[in-house]
């Protein structure tokens, strides 16, 4: 009896699950949907999503409308703007292996003086890393190429993901000769590595290895190609179809293993088809128990049911009502002529009809039971597709079995739209199951989870305190915003998004935001990210600039920014000066309100600067002429003028002399006789002629006396009455004279 081995490691990678994930979940999307080229290298599977509605184009020229999805090889950065420069929703399925490796191109050419890509020129993972080193890198896949490569003082590599480790080896240390100092980026995926290592493991071991998966898929050929040089007789197939019975012949073991492209249903069907090429080598024949499973080649196909060939000494007849669940309308559609199926035996003896029963709908429960448990005992995945939304979670049927998934277990997050699952077609691990109460409970969860892990780990390989990066705001939450740094979740507090404190946070959501990690703990998951910090240091950098042009008695222009009780703050380019209220006009101003409001234009002079404490001082009021020395210039000293008393103190009485103009009559000026207070002589309102002593234009001070204008009164009357006492005498003389001319002897 052949015993047949399936490899420890085999069949679909973190990163081609992903991109069939996603690729399934754009379904929605703009239409139409279709992928740049195969989404991964297995026809099977591009098949099973044309017939979901996913197309296949080989190039951009081909849309132009809907939706591209980048297939896990990844495409070079020119691919995406002529995607976005067409208005295509653009789903990226690149393996994030995929996407280390190119973004490792990139880097290493920016420090060395050339880059070297290990790995297959003609396969499209190589062409998209050979286009994100900007069409610069040699690409080598033999050691004899690598001899070829010129000399250099440093070497960049980088490697396709699915390339043979022994072989990379090999290269590098060719490579190692060719320079003083070689960077390797070893970007091989440890699936290719352990797939590798596994079906090498195998072939060691069995009689004959068969590998599975696409023809046009590289690491399914080098699986091929390692286990052939092991000597072990190796078959590459597509699909259990191409199976042999002759193959197997006078083989004891068995191996399989299967490509990072190769779904597990194809891993499925292959070994169930091995299996019956078992008991066509069993020469001896058997006898048929009740209920006992068997296997047969359907021979004939009739209305009422089918006839098998069950190496028996008669045939087998399933029955039409026995062929499937719901019965078939035509049995056509269920079964062919030479298929190899399962089936039960019903009746142990032969009928009237000289046949024996069987049923290959209770063979194919068996089998989907069978199949359910083995997924459960090894941990191994099922699809299930959503039924309807039930109390709880989500009912999901499982190749014909009623599951659940709790609501706890769709998604990472609690998620509280079941509904949008039903319908959906789902990889599911079992966490729970008991076949006589027929309870089957799902998780889809915790496969999300181990791809967000692998997700993680790559995106904190790149994280770093300190690095400046752009990302997008996913939402809000309390304390702040979230966003997708490198596919994991990071988190800018509200006190980081500004210099000020920000109200209203959704107006970011969408935004792409350039932000520099202040805070970064893998184990806690944990990325925080500031905005803040950026800002500061332009602003910090603007304003370095301007104290840089900035020198005293500048005449400059700024834009008014906040208003203060005091006064008001002027941008002058990237630094803020203050306008007090006392340098904005010559008269005096109240409020800054009164003549400023935000926005507003200004022009003043700076006539404050101090460099280190960034203190500026402006002043509206020196860039114009002082209105009180016009109106000093309309007066004279020694002129006497009529004014108003309007105040009075206890050292004089100011008087006004003209509009906005006032002079001081200190106490000794204000009267000829000694008083004490000023209220002694005036009163405020009272009209009084002054006279103005001195003009102090510097200070702003007149000085007036009401004594001198009395003392000149008086000093004038004075004269005026000498005179005229002179005239009289003068005339009285005269007459004296012309009366003594008459006794002259």
């Amino acid at each position: 009896m052949m015993e047949i081995i399936l490899a420890e490691h085999r069949g679909f990678c973190y990163g081609v699950t992903r991109a069939v994930q996603l690729a399934e979940s754009s379904l929605g999307q703009a239409a139409p949907i279709c992928t740049l080229g195969p989404i991964i290298h297995n026809p099977q599977m591009v098949e099973h999503l044309k017939q979901n509605g996913i197309g296949k184009v080989e190039s951009l020229d081909e849309m132009e409308q809907g939706t591209i999805v980048i297939r896990s090889h990844g495409v070079g950065p020119q691919v995406y703007q002529a995607a976005a420069d067409k208005n295509l929703t653009i789903v990226d399925a690149t393996c994030p292996h995929v996407k280390k490796a190119q973004q490792s191109a990139k880097a290493l050419l920016e420090t060395n003086d050339y880059v070297v890509v290990i790995g297959e020129k003609k396969h499209p993972e190589v062409k998209s890393i050979f286009e994100w080193s900007n069409q610069k890198a040699y690409v080598v896949e033999t050691v004899e190429e690598a001899e070829t490569l010129p000399n250099a003082e440093r070497i960049g590599v980088v490697s396709q993901t699915t390339f043979a480790g022994r072989d990379f080896d090999r290269i590098t240390e060719v490579l190692a000769t060719k320079c003083n100092e070689l960077e390797v980026k070893r970007t091989i995926c440890t699936a290719t590595e352990l797939r590798q290592k596994a079906a090498v493991e195998l072939a060691e071991k069995v009689d004959i290895m068969i590998v599975i998966g696409g023809k046009n898929s590289a690491n399914t050929t080098r699986l091929a190609e390692l286990c052939t040089k092991t000597g072990c007789d190796t078959k590459h197939i597509e699909t259990a179809s191409e199976l042999k019975p002759e193959w197997f012949f006078e083989k004891t073991r068995a191996g399989i293993t299967a490509g990072a492209s190769t779904p597990g249903w194809i891993i499925e069907e292959v070994a169930k088809k091995m299996e019956t090429f078992e008991s066509a080598f069993d020469v001896e024949m058997k006898e048929l128990r009740k209920g006992e499973l068997v296997e047969g080649t359907v021979i004939s196909i009739r209305k009422d049911g089918i006839f098998v060939d069950v190496g028996y000494k008669s045939e087998g007849f399933v029955p039409a009502q026995e062929v499937a669940s719901p019965t078939p309308d035509d049995l056509h559609s269920v079964v062919a002529i030479g298929d190899t199926i399962s089936m039960i035996v019903e009746s142990a003896k032969e009928n009237m009809d000289g046949v024996v029963v069987l049923s290959k709908r209770k063979a194919d429960q068996r089998e989907v039971v069978a199949n359910i448990v083995r997924a459960f005992e090894s941990g191994e995945l099922v699809t299930g597709k959503g039924v309807e939304e039930v109390k709880g979670g989500l009912r999901v049927d499982v190749c014909g079995l009623r599951g659940f998934i709790p609501a706890s277990h769709l998604d990472i997050r609690q998620t509280k739209d079941i509904a949008q699952y039903v319908g959906q077609t789902m990889e599911l691990k079992i966490i729970e199951m008991d076949m006589k109460k027929n309870r089957i409970v799902l998780s889809r969860r915790v496969l999300l989870e181990k791809a967000a892990a692998e997700v993680k780990k790559l995106a904190f390989e790149r994280i770093h305190v300190g690095d400046i990066l752009t990302a997008k705001v996913l939402e809000e939450v309390k304390g702040g915003l979230r966003v997708d740094v490198y596919g994991v979740r990071g988190f800018i507090p509200a006190s980081q998004i500004d210099v000020q404190m920000v109200k209203g946070l959704r107006q970011y959501i969408g935004q792409e935001l350039e932000l520099e990690i202040i805070e970064a703990d893998e184990k806690k998951g944990r990325v925080v990210l500031s905005r803040r910090v950026l800002l500061e240091r332009a602003i910090a950098k603007a304003e370095q600039e301007a104290l840089d042009r900035i020198h005293l008695g500048d005449v400059v222009e700024g834009t008014v920014r906040r208003i203060q009780d005091y006064g008001v703050f002027v941008d002058i380019g990237g630094v803020d000066a203050l306008l007090h209220v006392s340098d904005m006009a010559w008269e005096k101003v109240k409020h800054p309100s009164q003549l400023f409001k935000v926005g507003d234009a200004v022009k003043a002079v700076i006539v404050k600067f101090d460099a280190e404490e960034k203190r500026i001082g402006l002043s509206l009021k020196k860039l114009i002429r002082d209105p009180w020395l016009d109106k000093a210039d309309t007066v004279k000293e020694g002129t006497v003028v009529v004014g108003t008393v309007a105040k009075l103190t206890n050292f004089g009485a100011f008087v006004k002399i003209a509009d906005d103009l006032e002079g001081l009559v200190r106490m000794a000026e204000i009267s000829e006789r000694h008083i004490k207070k000023a209220e002694e002589a005036l009163s405020v309102g009272q009209e009084v002629k002054v006279k103005i002593l001195t003009i102090d234009k510097r200070n702003k001070k007149i000085a007036l006396s009401i004594r001198q204008v009395q003392q000149d009164a008086e000093r004038a009357e004075y004269k005026a009455y000498m005179k005229e006492q002179e005239d009289k005498n003068v005339a009285f003389g005269n007459q004296l004279g012309d009366l003594l001319k008459d006794f002259e002897v």
